[in-house]
Order: C-alpha cells, then sequence, then structure tokens
C-alpha cells in the first residue's frame, strides 16, 4: 500500500477470483532509470508469466548471460517488424525464443515463420539489437516453448526450430 500511496506502482483490478495486476508508475521507472515501457494492462499476462517462468529457470540452472525480452526488431527496408518473444543466451546457446502457451493455428505460425525469415534474408539478424553484445556477429537458432506439434508449429514451412514443452528441456 505504501508504493501506492508514494505513487510508484499502479494497479488494475481483474475479475473476481483474479488477483490485481501492477506495474510500475512513469516516476518509479525514472527514479529507477528504467528505460522500456510498462507493459500495458491489456497485455496476455499469462504469456508475461510465462516468460518469467522461461528467464528464472535459466537463471536458476546457471549459466544464463543474456534475456532480452519482447524484442522489437525492423525488418530492413519496410516498415514492418519481427517481434521475438525474447532473444536469450544460455549456456552455449544463442536462440529466439518462442513461449506459446496457448494454441496458434497454423496459418499464425506461418505467418510469423514468414516475417522472421524475411527478417533474416533481409540483414535484419546480422543488424539486431542484441548483435552488439557480441564480437561478430552470431546467428541464432530459434527454440519454441509450446505443446503443439512440429507440424502445426512450422506452419508448414521448412524452418530449424526446436520444440519443446518445457523450457526445463533446455537444462
Amino acid at each position: 500500500m505504501h508504493l501506492q500511496r508514494e505513487k510508484l506502482v499502479e494497479g488494475q483490478s481483474r475479475a473476481v477470483g483474479q488477483y490485481k495486476v501492477w506495474r510500475l508508475t512513469k516516476k518509479a521507472r525514472e527514479l529507477l532509470g528504467v528505460k522500456r515501457r510498462p507493459v500495458p494492462f491489456t497485455v496476455q499476462l499469462d504469456h508475461w508469466l510465462a516468460l518469467a517462468d522461461a528467464y528464472t529457470t535459466l537463471k536458476l540452472a546457471g549459466g544464463l548471460r543474456y534475456f532480452i525480452p519482447e524484442l522489437r526488431e525492423k525488418i530492413p527496408g519496410t516498415d514492418r517488424m519481427y517481434c521475438g518473444d525474447a532473444y536469450v543466451h544460455f549456456r552455449d546457446m544463442q536462440f529466439l525464443l518462442e513461449v506459446q502457451r496457448t494454441p496458434k493455428s497454423k496459418e499464425d505460425w506461418r505467418e510469423k515463420w514468414e516475417r522472421l525469415l524475411e527478417w533474416d534474408r533481409k540483414g535484419g539478424v546480422k543488424q539486431a539489437s542484441f548483435q552488439c553484445l557480441y564480437r561478430e556477429p552470431i546467428n541464432p537458432s530459434v527454440v519454441v516453448v509450446t505443446s503443439q506439434t512440429y507440424d502445426v508449429v512450422s506452419g508448414g514451412l521448412i524452418v530449424p526450430i526446436t520444440i519443446v514443452k518445457d523450457i526445463r528441456e533446455l537444462i
């Protein structure tokens, strides 16, 4: 309650039986030096919790060097973006992480991978924000955490992806 009175956090009530959702206010983000925009209250909370679970699991396992959530990478020469759930460097693996708790249609996956392939084909991966972490450009793989099958997740495209039902399978 103290943080709320000091206007450092703000909350939004949800349906009966669900917990209230909290986030840092603009004042708190400025005090802490947080540059990232706040997570909208309309965001899928389960999705953010799944990302937080992936981060926590990898961090506690040891060897997590980088975890950059909610990538927003411009596709060169277009006004479109590749939006991945996270870039991860865990032990000797560098990968783009997609976490999908609710089923997605084959067509939705196809669109996701077509955008990823376009981003790669137009040199976006070599210009990605995470490249500044390395001396030489890297080419990360793709890991998808989902209960869906490869046939559905691949969207009918031939894309080099690793599918796991749980992030712990990487440990």
